[in-house]
Formats: structure tokens, sequence, C-alpha cells
């Protein structure tokens, strides 16, 4: 049975098992949180569905969460999880397939469209599967996808294609997707740009100027779309992603990094798979940040957002 058909059951198993979210006393002016994206924003998703973990010897790019991250694709909990602990609502950034109680659909390999694993399209028809196209106007909607376009551009680039089309097809299917959710009442968006994958250790040497000018090209023409097609009278808080990735691997010292190139892991081995300095690294494995680079994203997204006085 693939990941797809097993979603499909556990959505249809979990209906109407939803409780509400009881909001803690925040600073923050929303009453819920809902969040689609792939790996960075994964939570345990993809374990809940697939019951896989990584273990050593580890590859570059993962096809399974961490166990030692708590089923993370990383060594701890993500930015999103961060930042929904200190605005007190921490169901929101729960994995949903584990819990339809919970607010986070992310799920590792995702793109803005379904390929393998489940994309922004399939994310949002899970929300409203459970939720319904119910307005909450005073819950806020993360959104945070590129990453795995941009390898699949990379990849057509490398065959003598043209990246573009893979691109433009992330880049509409980002923006139909939240134009679905402000139909239904959405009206508060924390959208993420790409990171810059050029600075990834996963990206060859020859390929990283290409690359990283993908993933700007990518956010500019996103950035484009969105303010050109979305309704009026949205919110859109925006997290640059590719700033901190760019500025922390150029200058990891001014990030509290001693590393900001290479990965924490080790990979094909199976003793000494660790380094010993985690909290020093941008990079845990080929492609994915340290719970310390989440922890500081998280940091980034919560000074982007409004507080109430």
């Amino acid at each position: 049975m693939n990941v797809l058909n097993r979603i499909f059951i556990f959505t249809i198993i979990c209906l109407g098992a939803v409780s509400a979210d009881v909001r803690a006393e925040s600073e923050y002016p929303f009453s819920s949180l809902y969040v689609f994206g792939d790996s960075l924003s994964d939570p345990g998703n993809a374990f809940a569905i697939t019951g896989e973990t990584a273990n050593p010897p580890f590859e570059p790019i993962p096809s399974a969460a961490y166990g030692v991250g708590g089923h993370h694709f990383s060594n701890g909990r993500t930015w999103v999880e961060v930042m929904a602990q200190e605005m007190g609502l921490n169901q929101g950034a729960k994995p949903a397939f584990r819990d339809p109680a919970f607010g986070n659909y992310a799920f590792a390999g995702a793109r803005a469209m379904t390929v393998t694993s489940p994309g922004f399209d399939t994310q949002v028809q899970m929300y409203l599967s459970v939720h319904g196209c119910v307005p909450q106007p005073n819950a806020l909607y993360v959104v945070q996808f590129g990453g795995n376009d941009l390898r699949d551009a990379l990849e057509a680039a490398q065959m003598g294609q043209s990246p573009a089309p893979i691109l433009g097809d992330a880049i509409t299917a980002i923006a139909q997707n939240i134009g679905i959710l402000a139909a239904c009442g959405a009206k508060h968006f924390l959208i993420a740009n790409a990171p810059n994958l050029g600075a990834a250790p996963a990206v060859a040497p020859e390929f990283k100027t290409l690359v990283a000018g993908l993933s700007f090209q990518f956010n500019q023409i996103l950035a484009g779309t969105l303010a050109a097609n979305l309704p009026a009278g949205l919110n859109i808080y925006h997290l640059d992603m590719f700033g901190f990735v760019t500025a922390a691997a150029a200058m990891p010292e001014g990030f509290g990094f001693t590393n900001g190139t290479t990965p924490c892991l080790t990979f094909g081995v199976t003793d000494g798979a660790f380094c010993k300095d985690r909290d020093g690294h941008l990079f845990w494995d080929a492609i994915h940040p340290t719970k310390t680079a989440h922890r500081l994203i998280g940091e980034i997204a919560l000074g982007v957002l409004p507080v109430t006085h």
C-alpha cells in the first residue's frame, strides 16, 4: 500500500474525531494554527504514515524521519513547533496525520503539487475534509514549500531540460491553494519563501551558483504572483528562509554556529555517525537544518507576526 492510499484510509477513519483547540493566553492575536509544508515543517506526519525511521548508516538525504530527533527530519523540533509553543498554540503544530485534532499537515518530500508525498493540494483537501470550508478568520495559516520543487528543477537542469515549467507549476499551485483557503475564510497567512538550496551540502560545488539563482528567482516570482493574484483583505506575513540560510552559511559565527557548510552527520558509517558539536552546525544532514537552526528560524518567524498590546 503506497503512502497516498494509507493517508486516504487514515483520513476516513479519523473524520469527525476533531476536538477544539484550546488557546493559551498569548500576546499573539490568533485563535488557532494550521500548517502546510514539507520536511522543514513536518513534526512526525511521515512517521505516522510509514512508521519508518532513519538510523545509521545514514544517507545524505533521508527517506525517513530520524529517531534521534523525535521523528523529525532533524535532531529536534521544527521551527514551526518552536513558534507554536511561544504562541500557546501547540496543537496546531502537532502532526495531523497522527490525530486530526492537530493542525500540522506538513509532510516530508512534499512538493507544491502532489507527486509522491502529499503536496499542498492534498494537504489542503485533507484540512477541508476534517474542518470543512468554514471561516476561521482568527486562525494563522502557515505555508512553507519550495525546497523539493527546486530539487526537481535542479535535476531537470542537470538533464539538459528547462527548470522553468517545474518552478512555474509550483508557484501556480501555491497561489491556487492559498486562494482556496482564503475563499473558505482564512485571513492570516505566514508564508515562508524557499531556502537557498544552493547553500545545502547536498548540492555539488559546480551547481551551487545555479541552484542559488533558481532559489532566488523562485522566491521573486512567487512573491510577485501572490501579490498580483491573492484577494484583497488578507494579512500576509513573510518569513525569509532564503535570507537566513544564505547568511548563516556565509557567516555561521554570527548566528552562533561553528560550521555552516558541512552536515553534522557522517554518511555511510555505523560508528561515529554523529558529530560531537550538534548545536554548532547549521545543517543536520545534507539538506535539513539542525534543531538549533530551527530554533532561530522559529524566533525569526515570531518576529514578523503582529502582537497585541
